[in-house]
């Protein structure tokens, strides 16, 4: 009886454990992710595309210049800044810097998190893409 009691006061302990760990992993960018969009639409076209797209998901965007955007999401005392780089055929999203994400320099891994935002946005974006000729 007494070794079931340490055995359940171990597993109690173990789930409180990992339960606190920062899930971790690596740092997710998209590149060359094809714009499957059919007719005439311009550049400007894709930018307001993508920025529609970023800011219905919380994001800042910042176009820069003809083909870049940063993308900045702020939730709570976390930060991801990302650039986005496109033309009229592709896009791609590439990790600038974060705050409170635990991103590691050396390994390039950062919150899981971080890159369930990035997949949420890119699939956002194809969705606004996919309606410029609606």
């Amino acid at each position: 009886m007494k070794k079931n009691v340490y055995l359940l006061i171990f597993m109690v302990f173990a789930v409180v454990s990992l339960a606190g760990c920062p899930h971790i992993a690596p740092i997710l960018n998209i590149d060359n992710e094809a714009i499957a969009v059919k007719g005439n639409y311009t550049m400007k076209d894709v930018e307001k595309a993508i920025v529609r797209a970023g800011v219905k998901l919380g994001w800042q965007m910042h176009p820069k210049e003809p083909g870049r955007i940063i993308g900045i999401l702020y939730l709570r005392d976390h930060v991801a800044k990302i650039d986005i780089m496109y033309d009229k055929t592709k896009y791609s999203i590439h990790y600038l810097d974060s705050k409170n994400l635990q991103y590691d320099g050396k390994k390039n891994e950062i919150h899981s998190n971080y890159n369930g935002w990035v997949e949420r946005l890119s699939h956002n974006i194809q969705a606004q893409l996919s309606a410029i000729n609606i």
